[in-house]
């Protein structure tokens, strides 16, 4: 039998993997579902050939995705066109599930779930393909987790440290369960799936590197049941240590205000450390955090606790600063050059803040921080559903309804972690582990 090198790219979003109906046009396999797929050109490396095959048979250009994975050389034998498909297999990830211009080589596409793979007509070793790129399991054996995962992916209320603790939660299930591959596969699924949260990529694939295979399954079930109740008592520790900030150089009678955005563990920590021992002197302004809102359950926290609490438009943003001694945000990763990703609307609100002469504090667990610019390239800007963003009136228009942004350094006065205080314009880190 005659060998091709070919490439194989999964496009992955929100959980899902792009599939393409080969049309009855192509010379080869008409009628089956594949990735997107081709032959390597002469002097093209197998990367360059993906991505060649992505724009011409999508139209999906190389800056709208990130290659996650490449998985290790196969050959898949297939008798009825007496060739031998020696594969490199890649997988990138996209912000949404967005629609697709499909070329002449192809008749329809799908998103489904990797475990669904198996039960379609697909081309030979599709499924095989993928698995490798997954860590070297059938994707079938995700499926009884499939509610689980989607519901880490889809949650759009929760801050990073949640579904951190949430997913090492899973992975510790099946580790325990002596599913190593399984667990690795998790990590990979949620990680990849939540783009605009590169903290929570790191804190997963972290874990799984970190984990003690070597000792029995009781030890390692142990050890992620440990880790996800870490990734929750992290951003507490960081909360305090941001108030024990705040206390320095602020009479304890004086009235203060703090604004945030959006929902985090580490300020709501914040706050309230700071305003437990100040007598009702402390008031918080949320903006609302459209969609879906978050703002408003925080302000409603802080309500609950005792806070004067109030929820401004996210239009409102100079109203909001008026009389503010701080602002205040969580993040869902810090970068290596000191910037930080959080929700859409907190670059505006650092920029307000900058031009009132207003300090910006970032509070986060410290696991959360990238260390290289290789480790900042896990950022994308994730894409929310247009169902969650049509104003009135919209209708027949395009909504677009980005997720996450970047606060640039320059804007950010200080980063809290549970280990230090970080002060990105000089440099300077204060403070030990607590």
């Amino acid at each position: 039998m005659k060998t091709r090198d070919v490439v194989t790219l999964f496009l992955y979003a929100r959980g899902r993997i792009l599939l393409l109906l080969r049309s009855a046009g192509v010379k080869t396999l008409a009628g089956r579902w594949a990735g997107l797929s081709g032959g390597v050109h002469e002097g093209e490396s197998p990367r360059d050939a993906a991505m060649r095959e992505m724009e011409e048979e999508v139209g999906i250009g190389r800056a709208d995705v990130r290659v996650r994975g490449q998985g290790e050389r196969l050959e898949v034998p297939d008798p009825p066109s007496g060739l031998i498909w020696r594969v490199d297999p890649f997988l990138a990830t996209l912000p949404g599930m967005r629609p697709v211009r499909l070329d002449w080589e192809h008749a329809a596409y799908r998103w489904v779930a990797p475990e669904d793979l198996g039960r379609m007509r697909t081309v030979p070793g599709l499924p095989r393909t993928l698995g490798r790129l997954l860590g070297g399991i059938d994707p079938a054996t995700l499926a009884p987790w499939r509610g689980e995962i989607d519901r880490i992916l889809e949650d759009r209320s929760s801050g990073c440290s949640r579904l951190c603790a949430e997913g090492l939660d899973l992975m510790g299930r099946l580790a325990g369960a002596g599913d190593r591959t399984g667990a690795r596969a998790i990590a990979r699924l949620i990680g990849w799936g939540r783009p605009g949260m590169p903290g929570l990529a790191r804190v997963l694939e972290e874990a799984w590197d970190a984990a003690p295979w070597d000792g029995g399954e009781r030890d390692v079930a142990l050890y992620f049941r440990r880790s996800s109740e870490e990734s929750l008592d992290a951003p507490l520790a960081a909360g305090r240590r941001a108030a024990g900030a705040w206390r320095q150089g602020v009479r304890r009678s004086a009235a203060v205000r703090i604004a945030t955005l959006s929902a985090s563990r580490a300020v709501e920590a914040a706050v309230a450390s700071f305003a437990q021992e100040r007598s009702g002197h402390v008031a918080v302004r949320v903006l609302e955090s459209r969609p879906p809102g978050e703002g408003v359950g925080q302000a409603r926290r802080f309500a609950e606790m005792g806070i004067s609490a109030s929820v401004y438009p996210d239009g409102a943003i100079f109203p909001l600063l008026e009389g503010v001694a701080w602002v205040v945000m969580g993040s869902d990763g810090v970068f290596s050059d000191g910037s930080a990703v959080n929700k859409t609307g907190s670059r505006p609100l650092a920029l307000a803040a900058r031009s009132l002469g207003i300090p910006v504090w970032v509070v986060a667990q410290e696991a959360k921080r990238l260390r290289t610019r290789r480790e900042d390239e896990l950022f994308q800007g994730e894409e929310g559903a247009p169902g969650e963003f049509l104003p009135e009136g919209a209708g027949g228009l395009a909504a677009v309804n980005p997720s996450f942004e970047i606060v640039p350094s320059d804007l950010i006065s200080a980063i809290v972690t549970e280990s230090a205080v970080r002060m990105p314009a000089t440099g300077a880190v204060e403070g030990k582990s607590i």
